[in-house]
């Protein structure tokens, strides 16, 4: 769409051009519309740089509440060569506007046909542009499947507070979020031997297969408030930013909500900042009792240099994520012990020291090689927690947080396979047999109805998403979410 709307803008330019005219105000107005639409190619390309899906709702959130704690320092020469283009596209337009200001032209036959032919071409260009297709799909298409036969649903009568069986014999569960480690990297036939320790845990594991990313969950706190909370990320745009996050979606019921009424002890082991994404007033409105983060953990290293950028190598997370589980697992109260990893966000991704001599090939700027670490550090994590004298009784949830970023250096390789592209969710129980696959087509949304179930609670129903364990149960493909926009905004 975006060659599209770049050709009628030049053709638009060329009629207009072309043709001489009478230069009056007319000539100052269009340069200025050619202006916004170089600005516009300019900031589309930086947004699909961070989002791959140019500009979308982390965007607008980020501008909103703020950038603390993402790193976006350290993409700056993507945004030196942004600001260096739209000053050179502001240079050409203020040159322009000068030097045909200046001109006497003579007006040609059939001009002003020819310049209104141009405005028409022009406005088509802009029509066509994916930064306004963006704007337009941002306010007006929020929904879940093809089907828009919602006039007789009810957000009321769809949405509610689950009830459930408390159970005597709880499980603990350690919930681990890959970043980035979408199943097309245990694919031996793409990727031989790169996730060797990843595949043994699938093969001994209770695995979803046929998982796609729901709509609108590419961005961390998007995709959390969307999986854990059951409800998409809507924010209101006008209120008092200060006020919004003291008590983050508090009205909203969410997982943790849950597993607080059974009396589950919640805990947070987390990489970076505190305030990314105001991810700590999101935990705690929800009831975490405990919530560790970079700032913390760097006080304890005995090297405090070892961190990449604005986070925490994985190889550390995963030490204080063990040291959490051994002081948890002598409390006797359930826990969740939830944890996310990092060193496969970046381009190229990054190298744990623990990993050194674990590569997966020589090209050092290889982010296969971060993968390949990761896969390494979660096997070891994994067979320290099985030899930890509390692991019966424990449950482990691994989970692709999302599909790779298209500007890592295998995107190239997904693309090419894109038809084996899904996301990855596998379930280890320390007291039942691990050798299932279910492959009932699903995604992100029906997780947590499932691991409930997993868990042994008797639960209603998690408003439209279903138990995938329970092969009765399938989703209303009429079921649409985009009329209760202004519904998902009260929960603030």
């Amino acid at each position: 769409m975006i060659i599209l709307s770049i050709l009628l803008f030049l053709l638009s330019l060329i009629i207009y051009f072309v043709n001489k005219t009478k230069l009056n105000l007319g000539i100052w107005v269009y340069l200025f519309f050619v202006f916004i639409f170089l600005s516009f190619i300019d900031i589309y390309y930086i947004f699909n740089y961070f989002t791959w899906k140019w500009l979308d709702s982390s965007v607008l959130y980020y501008f909103l509440y703020g950038w603390e704690g993402t790193g976006w320092l350290e993409y700056k020469k993507i945004f030196f060569v942004s600001v260096l283009s739209f000053i050179i596209i502001l240079t050409i337009f203020y040159w322009l506007v000068n030097y045909y200001l200046k001109k006497k032209d003579s007006i040609s036959k059939n001009a002003f046909l020819y310049k209104k032919l141009s405005y028409i071409i022009l406005f088509f260009s802009f029509l066509f542009n994916p930064l306004v297709n963006n704007i337009l799909e941002i306010n007006w298409f929020y929904e879940i499947s093809n089907s828009t036969d919602s006039s007789n649903l009810l957000f009321s009568d769809y949405y509610y507070k689950p009830t459930f069986t408390d159970i005597s014999n709880k499980k603990n569960i350690v919930y681990i979020y890959l970043e980035s480690y979408e199943k097309t990297y245990l694919n031996e036939d793409i990727f031989p031997w790169l996730s060797n320790w990843l595949n043994d845990i699938k093969n001994n594991s209770t695995f979803f297969d046929n998982l796609y990313q729901a709509y609108w969950t590419s961005w961390t706190i998007a995709w959390i408030v969307w999986s854990q909370c059951w409800i998409p990320l809507e924010i209101p745009w006008n209120t008092d930013k200060s006020e919004t996050v003291k008590k983050y979606l508090k009205w909203a019921f969410c997982i943790w909500d849950f597993l607080k009424n059974a009396w589950y002890n919640l805990n947070y082991v987390w990489w970076s900042s505190m305030w990314f994404a105001w991810k700590w007033t999101f935990y705690k409105t929800h009831w975490f009792d405990n919530i560790q983060w970079k700032d913390e953990y760097i006080a304890d290293l005995e090297n405090k240099d070892y961190t990449y950028s604005w986070w925490l190598y994985d190889d550390t997370t995963f030490e204080k994520a063990y040291k959490k589980y051994d002081e948890l697992s002598k409390i006797d109260t359930p826990f969740w012990l939830f944890m996310i990893t990092m060193d496969t966000h970046w381009d190229d991704g990054v190298i744990s020291d623990s990993c050194k001599g674990h590569k997966y090939n020589d090209d050092t700027v290889s982010i296969l090689n971060s993968y390949h670490c990761t896969d390494y550090l979660l096997s070891q994590f994994i067979e320290k927690l099985k030899n930890h004298p509390s692991f019966k009784n424990t449950v482990i949830v691994i989970w692709s947080d999302h599909y790779a970023m298209d500007n890592n250096n295998s995107s190239e390789i997904l693309k090419e396979n894109k038809e084996s592209r899904w996301l990855l969710f596998m379930i280890y129980d320390s007291d039942k047999t691990n050798d299932k696959i279910i492959n009932k087509k699903w995604d992100t949304l029906d997780i947590w109805a499932t691991v409930l179930s997993f868990l042994g609670f008797s639960v209603d129903r998690l408003w439209l998403w279903i138990d995938l364990l329970d092969e009765s149960k399938i989703r209303n493909p009429g079921i649409v979410l985009s009329k209760w926009k202004d519904d998902y905004k009260l929960f603030w």
